[in-house]
């Protein structure tokens, strides 16, 4: 038994050195794909329009708020007009606090979704060149890990791969 562990042992710097690393910048390859940039160019432009409509709530919630100060100010106002208009005016913020978060969850399902397939595009490179280059192990550039002088950046070859 002895004889085996030391030989196990013996046999493993073989083993290791017959192994091929890589490492490839993920960020890199996506910043890279035209497919992104449109992404990212057509949620920003859902955000500025979710936005607007934002300020535009919250400006109305803004004039209201007003118009209540300006009634509030003369005596003559029924005490029950003045508590209706509060009542509107807390739901005009409800309801704007709804939209924003509606508005966020679309926002993130939607980027979500147009990032699937491209992910799925990076993934599929990766793996191929992994395939093609006999890579063991393919690791993220910036992973806490010690990056030997035996590991090959594949970042480059991951752009033309996801490029074609």
């Amino acid at each position: 038994m002895r004889r085996i562990i030391i030989s196990l042992l013996l046999m493993l710097p073989m083993l290791v050195s017959a192994q091929r690393f890589a490492v490839v910048d993920r960020q890199a390859v996506l910043e890279s794909m035209e497919e992104y940039v449109i992404a990212e160019r057509t949620i920003f432009e859902l955000s500025e329009k979710y936005h607007a409509e934002y300020d535009r709530m919250t400006a109305d919630i803004d004039k209201k708020f007003e118009d209540y100060q300006t009634l509030n100010i003369r005596s003559n106002t029924p005490q029950t007009i003045r508590e209706r208009r509060i009542q509107e005016i807390q739901e005009m913020q409800k309801r704007a606090q709804q939209f924003l978060a509606s508005a966020e969850d679309d926002l993130k399902s939607r980027r979500e979704d147009m990032l699937r397939p491209i992910n799925e595009k990076i993934d599929t490179a990766i793996k191929d060149a992994g395939i093609e280059n006999g890579f063991s192990f393919i690791f993220p550039v910036g992973a806490t890990l010690f990056y030997g002088i035996d590991v090959d950046d594949i970042t480059d070859a991951i752009k033309e791969k996801v490029a074609l």
